[in-house]
């Protein structure tokens, strides 16, 4: 079977915004800039991003908490570092919340990098 037997049209763009199905249909025609994007609620649109950068968080303190009780510094440089990747693959998925993850991850290794040197002033040498 060869494409125009299938019904074979070229790809849909991506740069027009929303498109909604009925009005091209009806209007055969994609205006410029795109159809406008429905609307939503706020959990609708914003719930998973919420959700998941509020477990991030949540994880950055408790790991800042228990990191400062057991005087364990290195693992606030640890959990830094995986906030960091955590923001990085947020941002590049367009999510607005990776900003909030970024500015945990430099708290958390500023922190541990103060406690690291703290740490090892106070250790004599051999």
């Amino acid at each position: 079977m060869c494409r125009r037997q299938a019904g074979w049209i070229k790809l849909c763009p991506k740069d027009l915004g929303w498109l909604q199905p009925s009005l091209i249909i009806t209007n055969q025609d994609i205006p410029d800039g795109g159809f406008p994007e429905p609307t939503v609620g706020f959990l609708a649109k914003w719930g998973v991003e919420l959700l998941l950068t509020g477990v991030y968080l949540f994880g950055g303190v408790f790991m800042l908490v228990y990191s400062i009780k057991q005087n364990k510094p290195f693992l606030l440089l640890i959990f830094g570092v995986a906030l960091l990747a955590a923001g990085w693959i947020f941002y590049t998925e367009g999510l607005q919340t990776s900003y909030l993850l970024f500015a945990m991850a430099i708290l958390l290794a500023a922190i541990g990098i103060y406690k690291l040197i703290r740490h090892s002033n106070k250790i004599p040498p051999s």
